[in-house]
């Protein structure tokens, strides 16, 4: 499909081609590499120049780590659910409870 809304004569046929495949390998693997080197190389600075900020946290950025009690409801909090038989109850009663739900 490039090649037919490109449309290149015969001589630049291969120069279409390498240009192509160049952006291709450019946009899919040289970027990502590069920003996680550079993303990894910022965190290797942070932690070599603020070696507690990854376990104190920074106040200034409002960024704390949490102490171990909170640490705790917050892991009971994520461990609740509702199975999906007591949301079909919950919907069937919604209407005898609430007659003004969907109006």
């Amino acid at each position: 499909v490039a090649l037919f809304i490109a449309n290149p004569n015969g001589k630049d046929h291969w120069k279409w081609i390498l240009t192509f495949l160049t952006i291709i390998l450019r946009l899919s693997l040289l970027q990502p590499l590069f920003l996680a080197l550079l993303l990894a190389a910022c965190a290797t600075v942070v932690h070599r120049r603020m070696p507690k900020f990854f376990s104190e946290g920074h106040p200034g950025l409002h960024f704390q780590v949490q102490l171990p009690v909170a640490q705790d409801k917050v892991k009971d909090l994520a461990s609740r659910s509702v199975s999906v038989a007591d949301l079909l109850h919950f919907w069937e009663k919604i209407a005898e409870k609430m007659p003004h739900f969907d109006e």
